[in-house]
């Protein structure tokens, strides 16, 4: 079994990138279609909540690194582990 803190990690960050899964398809499902108009001089472009899912999807996954990152104490000794800090840099 594992640790409970290992258990309690898994299941935030699990959670974390099923939100942002899920913001991104409601962002897909309520972008518009028909979203420029033409007031004589300018095309004005409409505000979808497709943007405001996208911003909190991308906060959620962003949250998920850090939290990541700070479990596995990974700030300052992925640099000392061979293979470890190219690792470290895919993930980001």
């Amino acid at each position: 079994m594992a640790e409970k803190h290992v258990v309690v990690i898994c299941v935030t960050v699990g959670a974390l990138a099923l939100a942002a899964a899920v913001l991104g398809i409601i962002g897909e499902a309520t972008k518009s279609r028909s979203f420029v108009s033409y007031d004589g001089v300018n095309c004005v472009y409409r505000r979808t909540p497709a943007f405001d899912c996208g911003i909190a999807a991308t906060a959620s996954l962003l949250t998920g690194q850090i939290i990541l990152t700070a479990a596995t104490g990974c700030w300052d000794g992925c640099r000392r582990r061979t293979g470890t800090g190219f690792a470290f840099l895919l993930s980001w």
